[in-house]
């Protein structure tokens, strides 16, 4: 089984890991820990092994997969992703039963199981996070390293640049080009 760490332990990589504990997420995995920059305790019964400069050495132990959990700031998660990319390391995709075939998926993506997909044709960038309620509809382009939050609305054809976050009951109308590093404030009403 290979071997898994989760970059950031915060709540969302805590839900992850009680996920996985009850046999319902990253079951091909055996999770060996956390990375984490500022917390040093255990979690759930995992160890933090290091802060970011940690990577080299578990590369060098076999650890190949990571799952990139931090989402406080888009344009790092991003840039941090691509450093561990350039590096060797795996991510695997975290994704919802009912994403049409259809739809393009890069890698490192998490998409809620709550997220719902509607129509054909969207791209979900690398290393993107699609949180619980959004709604995307077909043929929208979501860039690589984008936020987008719980309950956010993407209309038919929208595009959201890269490294963009998309805050929480935002509605993102057909049509419309948002660019990169976009910072959509929450209950937003985005029209082209």
């Amino acid at each position: 089984m290979e071997k898994l760490v989760i970059y950031g332990a915060g709540d969302n990589a805590q839900k992850l890991t009680y996920e996985h504990k009850q046999g319902k997420r990253l079951n091909e995995f055996e999770l060996v820990g956390f990375v984490d920059d500022f917390k040093k305790e255990n979690i759930l019964g995992l160890p933090i092994l290091g802060d970011y400069q940690v990577f080299s050495e578990l590369k060098s132990k076999g650890i190949n997969n990571v799952l990139v959990s931090l989402l406080k700031n888009p344009r790092l998660r991003l840039k941090r992703c691509l450093e561990l990319e350039s590096l060797g390391f795996n991510f695997p995709n975290l994704l919802n039963s009912n994403i049409s075939a259809l739809a393009k998926i890069g890698k490192g993506v998490y998409i809620d199981d709550t997220s719902v997909f509607m129509g054909i044709n969207q791209n979900i960038g690398n290393f993107s996070v699609i949180g619980p309620y959004t709604t995307i509809e077909g043929r929208t382009n979501i860039g690589n390293g984008c936020i987008i939050c719980p309950y956010v609305f993407l209309g038919y054809n929208s595009e959201i640049g890269e490294s963009s976050v998309i805050y929480p009951r935002s509605t993102i109308s057909p049509g419309v080009k948002l660019k990169e590093n976009s910072i959509i404030k929450p209950h937003s009403l985005i029209k082209s």
